[in-house]
């Protein structure tokens, strides 16, 4: 690809690098399509959840509690509670929820905080706010007895506790 710029002093003629195409390339195949005005999949609140649940399970999350908050709540539709035992898996979890529901449904947060330190990570993906405690920080915040208006979400899992 060769760029050129015209000035009325000076000429210049830039050629991109091999790898400024690479990643434009990839751009267009990855992005949506201006002219089609092609969109990604929408993905309502529970196929999201439900998605989020299994990425947080395969990532060994232990103590997985889907809250239904939309009668509470008006900001997001459910709240997935997942617990971690160390800072590390607290990390690996949300980088594995984040990475599965970016590559499978193509839907980014719209924020996360705490991943650095690790004890208590919030991924907020609007319809669906996932929050990834370190056990012993878990216990202490106890959202479920906060939200206990909120309606327990029967989970399809194994090895899950269920009301």
């Amino acid at each position: 690809m060769v760029t050129k710029t015209t000035d009325k002093t000076k000429k210049t003629t830039r050629r991109s690098t091999k790898k400024e195409e690479v990643l434009e390339t990839e751009a267009k195949k990855t992005s949506p399509s201006k002219e089609s005005n092609e969109k990604p999949p929408k993905i309502s609140g529970k196929e999201l959840r439900d998605a989020v649940v299994a990425s947080c399970y395969e990532a060994k999350g232990s103590d997985i509690v889907a809250l239904d908050v939309k009668a509470t709540f008006g900001l997001s539709d459910f709240f997935v509670i997942v617990s971690a035992r160390s800072d590390r898996q607290v990390q690996g979890i949300c980088n594995r929820v984040i990475h599965d529901i970016a590559k499978h449904h193509r839907v980014k947060p719209l924020s996360s905080e705490g991943l650095e330190k690790g004890h208590w990570a919030l991924i907020d993906y609007g319809d669906v706010v996932v929050h990834v405690f370190y056990e012993q920080v878990r216990h202490e915040y106890d959202l479920e007895a906060l939200w206990k208006k909120a309606k327990k979400v029967k989970l399809n899992l194994p090895d899950t506790e269920q009301d």
